[in-house]
């Protein structure tokens, strides 16, 4: 009996995830790969992101072993490469590769400006500490990327939901960027409040 994801659907893998279902699945994904199992594998990929349940344990282990296997035939469908992205942490590479496959695909662009974001949110974290957790050039470099790929994001929320996000950071980069300069012998955000005003931290932080 060949084997075939026919009536695996997203709703099973939330409502009975488990370690007995983990494995089931995983036969099914790291067998013989045929069109159809493909075909299912990326419907099912699609779906979950489209319900939000990309971090889902079994969604996570599964789809990445169905297409990582996948991906060593056939190395030109940047709908692996999308997945693998999405599904991965954190999947920064994968995305740029799906965007040289395909410049113009709305997941991965997204997806990658939301890798540049949360990386600047996480090397900003310590700065009531008065550090940044990365080298300044660095997450300025990595807001560059972000704001490219921001202006070519097509849904007009989302575009304008990451900008704001990526003006803000940019511009507390830019205040610890000169901080950073001075090196004054007062904590950052008290420098940054005298420097800036109050309004402009109470709104930005």
């Amino acid at each position: 009996m060949s084997n075939s994801l026919s009536g695996i659907t997203p709703n099973i893998v939330i409502k009975a995830p488990g370690i007995r279902l983990h494995f089931f699945l995983e036969e099914y994904f790291t067998a013989g790969v045929s069109e159809d199992e493909r075909r299912q594998a990326l419907s099912l990929a699609q779906k979950s992101y489209e319900r939000d349940n990309r971090n889902l344990f079994l969604l996570d282990t599964c789809l990445s072993g169905i297409f990582g296997k996948w991906i060593e035939e056939e190395q030109t469908d940047y709908r692996l490469y999308r997945w693998l992205g999405v599904y991965q942490s954190p999947g920064t590479e994968h995305l740029k590769k799906a965007l040289e496959l395909k410049p113009d695909d709305q997941i991965s662009i997204t997806e990658l400006v939301d890798v540049y974001l949360r990386g600047i949110g996480y090397v900003t974290h310590e700065l009531s500490c008065s550090a940044l957790l990365c080298p300044v050039e660095e997450a300025i470099e990595d807001l560059k990327h972000a704001q490219h790929l921001i202006g070519l994001i097509d849904d007009k929320y989302v575009q304008k939901n990451r900008q704001g996000l990526c003006t803000k950071y940019t511009e507390l980069i830019d205040v610890f960027a000169k901080y950073d300069q001075l090196k004054p012998k007062i904590p950052f955000f008290e420098w940054a409040a005298n420097e800036k005003g109050l309004d402009y931290f109470s709104k930005k932080q």
